[in-house]
């Protein structure tokens, strides 16, 4: 049969060296009632939700790595302004940043409360269905 010798074991010989080995079919062995040929329904219905999960999570990797940019601008910003060697452009260009900053935490906390609302729903979905 064909699926037969799809799967294959290694085999070491111990009278090669052990680099070399042998390799043997193992025997496939089905029974027509068991449980691998059954679908499960729990994955069907929640793929269109893992997905979504998913894209958020995709943003939210996109705003944590603007937050970090920013942040990292704001360093240096910061300790230009403590030493005294700021620019007015820079002192605008510091306010901005900070502006800006609050609105990307905003926005990283609002997504991350939907991904959690979904989740919460998933739960509960998948807790009834059991």
């Amino acid at each position: 049969m064909f699926w037969n010798k799809q799967t294959v074991q290694v085999i070491s010989n111990p009278v090669q060296a052990a680099s070399s080995s042998v390799v043997a079919p193992i025997p496939l062995q089905f029974e027509a009632d068991s449980d691998q040929f059954k679908e499960q329904d729990d994955e069907s219905n929640s793929t269109a939700t893992s997905s979504t999960v998913v894209r958020k999570a995709i943003v939210q990797e996109g705003l944590e790595k603007e937050i970090s940019l920013i942040n990292a601008d704001l360093v240096g910003l910061l300790r230009r302004q403590s030493a005294g060697f700021l620019s007015d452009q820079q002192e605008i260009e510091l306010k901005a940043k900070k502006r800006k900053l609050d609105e990307l935490k905003v926005r990283f906390l609002k997504d991350q409360r939907k991904v959690e609302t979904i989740e919460r729903r998933e739960k509960k979905r998948h807790v009834k269905k059991s």
